[in-house]
């Protein structure tokens, strides 16, 4: 049952708790952001972000450094007096509110999209060219590198991105092979193709990485034109 304000009373509830027992982090935090996840996977309409607007704003200001509840709350506002409304209705403060989150989130973890997302697509309702382009501009900053210098060339790959994924094999990189592109916070296939048959006892994973980043290798797959060899994390050295 889709009872959003029973959910609200719940996490509410859960609110109040962990602030007896500290002003910021505390044992329920982890729990309390899991139950968040949940909800704002699931929510759809603008009645039910109404009901989520007082749990994540306090949410937010209870852990302000955690990306996702500044997202939560800059999805609330946005989907709840910005959306679908003509321009001239749309309130200033509450988009002071969501850039105010969304620059939070940013400046918490600058690679992940969810808050160039919810930016873009803010100022492009409200008819913000100027934040629109801070948005974009951003976006192409943080996972791009930014303009190079036209003299300058990576060893690897062609200019600076944090979407490029590569491998090469064996002990020297004869060849780089490139994959397709790099995906964070996302559980994906990520395929590299070889040009003829090759005998490969390691291969050598070539990416950009911000500090924090975790890499999470479930399998690997080699296939050629009649078999498919599966090796699980567990049997593979690294």
């Amino acid at each position: 049952m889709r009872n959003y304000l029973e959910i609200k009373k719940s996490v509410k509830a859960q609110l109040e708790l962990s602030k007896k027992y500290g002003k910021n982090k505390t044992g329920f935090t982890n729990g309390i952001n899991d139950v968040m996840e949940i909800i704002y996977g699931n929510v759809l309409f603008r009645k039910e972000y109404a009901e989520l607007e007082t749990i994540s704003r306090e949410w937010t200001k209870l852990n302000p450094n955690i990306y996702m509840a500044n997202i939560f709350y800059a999805k609330t506002i946005f989907e709840i007096y910005i959306k679908g409304e003509k321009k001239e209705n749309i309130p200033k403060d509450k988009l002071i509110e969501i850039k105010n989150a969304l620059f939070k989130a940013i400046e918490i973890s600058n690679s992940r999209e969810e808050a160039y997302r919810i930016g873009v697509e803010m100022s492009y309702v409200s008819g913000l060219d100027n934040d629109l382009n801070l948005f974009c501009n951003n976006y192409y900053n943080s996972h791009y590198g930014g303009n190079n210098p036209r003299t300058h060339v990576s060893k690897f790959y062609h200019g600076y991105s944090f979407s490029k994924l590569a491998i090469y094999t064996n002990d020297k990189p004869e060849k780089i092979i490139l994959g397709n592109d790099l995906i964070l916070n996302k559980k994906l296939n990520y395929e590299f193709n070889f040009s003829e048959r090759k005998n490969i006892n390691r291969f050598n994973l070539l990416l950009s990485t911000l500090p924090g980043t975790i890499v999470d290798i479930e399998k690997i797959t080699l296939t050629s034109d009649n078999e498919i060899l599966l090796f699980f994390f567990k049997s593979v050295k690294i």
